[in-house]
């Protein structure tokens, strides 16, 4: 397994873009907006951040941060043996649900582990 990237979800996201390009070097490499979120890709090397902010009070990001602190929203890994991993995850009875992967557009899947 092969760390891919981590989403991190903040409420200022102006500051946040500002402080990740100027005080550690990252490059913005796109910016997307939904209905109720603004997110920004930024990379630095190998090194893979999205950052994401509430556009609206209620949606994904604005109901996590309703109830958790600024941070690390979600890591993401890259997974070789698909069919095996998916297997572990069910030993575990963890609920999974799809999701498109924000940089490749690649459909997979995403669980809770904690939280």
């Amino acid at each position: 397994m092969d760390f891919d990237y981590l989403h991190l979800y903040v409420r200022d996201y102006p500051q946040a873009r500002h402080w990740y390009q100027e005080d550690w070097g990252f490059a913005l490499t796109a910016e997307y907006k939904t209905s109720d979120s603004l997110t920004g890709i930024f990379q630095q090397g190998q090194i893979v951040l999205l950052i994401s902010a509430p556009l609206t009070p209620h949606g994904a990001i604005a109901d996590y941060l309703n109830l958790h602190p600024p941070g690390m929203g979600e890591v993401a890994f890259q997974v070789p043996n698909w069919s095996e991993f998916c297997e572990k995850l069910a030993e575990f009875n963890l609920k999974t649900d799809p999701i498109i992967h924000p940089l490749t557009q690649e459909v997979g899947m995403t669980f809770t582990a904690w939280g």
